[in-house]
């Protein structure tokens, strides 16, 4: 399946390192909330931009996103419970 990891910071790469471990996904690329990072790589994976990008990534057939941030309360902001 196509997936997108939403933060390209250390988290990010921990989630990234394992999903590339595991084969069983496409990481299609990051999203994070820092524009200064829009258009870079992280590990070799290209930063497309913010979440605001996940709508179009889904018309192009992206399937999947892992909120890859570590700290906790951020992460809420991007993946209340009950979800």
């Amino acid at each position: 399946m196509d997936i997108v990891l939403i933060g390209a910071g250390g988290h990010g790469k921990v989630v990234l390192d394992i999903l590339q471990y595991e084969g069983k996904h496409r990481i299609i690329g990051f999203l994070d909330a820092d524009p200064s990072l829009h258009g870079t790589e992280v590990a070799g994976v290209p930063v497309l931009g913010g979440v605001n990008q996940l709508h179009k990534l889904k018309s192009q057939k992206v399937r999947g996103a892992i909120v890859s941030i570590g700290d906790n309360r951020v992460r809420l902001q991007y993946a209340p419970r009950g979800l």
